[in-house]
């Protein structure tokens, strides 16, 4: 039996060893959240072990001018990926921000086959952002996806290059209330 939930406290140690084994992140930090946003923390669970896990919360805990809900992580576990469950655990997630009061979830993605996934799921683009050490982060505006599809690696490489940035990603959003 497969199904998704929200994690318990007995799940803890579970989602610790995912979430280092495929994402990253300071520790702590997503302990406090978890305190605060215990809904949006969900796991994808097959025969009764956890195989998946996400997490978020509100972008504005990090960033003053976005009323979004971020998507922080999100994994299946191998030898589970790539048969759906992935995009069963992205709607519970989408459907705890909805629950909180959230219009919109947010979710960063820098490159190949994960942006693939959330545009498949409905996210659509919305930034392209540069990481730039000692300065403000460079941030260019997709309008469409005609725009999108012309930042291909050759065009984000020039980019990040030209505004002397070391890492870049997408923004992708997605309206779960309307």
């Amino acid at each position: 039996m497969e199904y998704c939930r929200r994690l318990a406290a007995a799940d803890r140690s579970a989602f610790d060893a995912l979430r280092h084994e495929y994402l990253f992140g300071d520790d702590d930090f997503i302990a406090a959240m978890h305190e605060r946003y215990p809904e949006a923390y969900g796991g994808y669970f097959a025969d009764d072990r956890l195989v998946g896990i996400c997490y978020g919360w509100p972008r504005s805990e990090q960033v003053t001018d976005d009323d979004s809900f971020t998507l922080d992580g999100i994994a299946i576990a191998e030898p589970y990926n790539g048969h759906g469950r992935g995009g069963r655990l992205l709607a519970f997630f989408e459907d705890a921000a909805g629950t909180l009061g959230y219009d919109r979830v947010s979710v960063g993605s820098a490159g190949g086959y994960v942006e693939r996934f959330y545009l498949k799921n409905g996210f659509r683009p919305i930034e392209f952002k540069v990481m730039i050490e000692g300065a403000p982060t460079h941030v260019r505006q997709i309008h469409s996806m005609a725009e999108y599809r012309a930042l291909d690696e050759a065009q984000r490489a020039g980019i990040m290059k030209e505004v002397g940035g070391e890492h870049s990603f997408i923004v992708f959003e997605k309206f779960v209330r309307w």
